[in-house]
């Protein structure tokens, strides 16, 4: 009775040691979305927003939680295209951030653009209602494959979701 006890007990730390997991990565997440938002009239919040955004991307690989894991390296792959040469400094001792830019950033096989424009696709259906994520989901499938011609014919979805954000619900989130 005490080994089932005892089993039962370690088999609930697991689980909750889990969750905390998972809640980690969703705080860091959303306070990763706050500060790539506010990043685009505060420059100064990017470099921050790549912090979290990192640190979420590798808990949800961690998790293998891997549609997570990649809608965060999308948001990744947008603000690397966005740092200057203050932000790299900035971040140059960070290895962690580091090598998740890298992970998020690194060559897709040109025979996955199609495959990479449907994800994208399900994943901007899924932010509707928030245009920058919209956007930021179309531009990284579409740039990763801007000399594909479906690259081109997706490239315009990105701009299209950019002029929304002044209207967006989630614009002052």
């Amino acid at each position: 009775m005490l080994t089932l006890r005892n089993g039962l007990l370690a088999c609930a730390i697991l689980v909750v040691t889990g969750l905390l997991a998972q809640d980690d990565a969703g705080i860091a997440r959303h306070q990763g979305l706050e500060r790539l938002r506010a990043s685009q009239s505060d420059h100064g919040a990017l470099v921050p927003a790549l912090k979290l955004l990192a640190e979420a991307a590798a808990l949800y690989a961690e998790q293998g939680r891997d549609s997570e894991s990649a809608e965060v390296n999308s948001c990744l792959y947008w603000a690397k295209k966005k740092m200057v040469l203050g932000d790299l400094e900035a971040l140059e001792s960070d290895q962690a951030v580091t090598e998740q830019l890298e992970t998020a950033t690194k060559p897709i096989a040109v025979n996955l653009a199609q495959t990479m424009m449907l994800q994208a696709g399900w994943f901007a259906n899924g932010y509707a209602d928030d245009a920058l994520l919209m956007a930021i989901c179309y531009f990284g499938a579409a740039n990763r494959f801007k000399e594909s011609d479906i690259g081109v014919m997706e490239m315009d979805k990105s701009p299209k979701a950019m002029r929304q954000i002044d209207s967006s619900p989630m614009r002052n989130r």
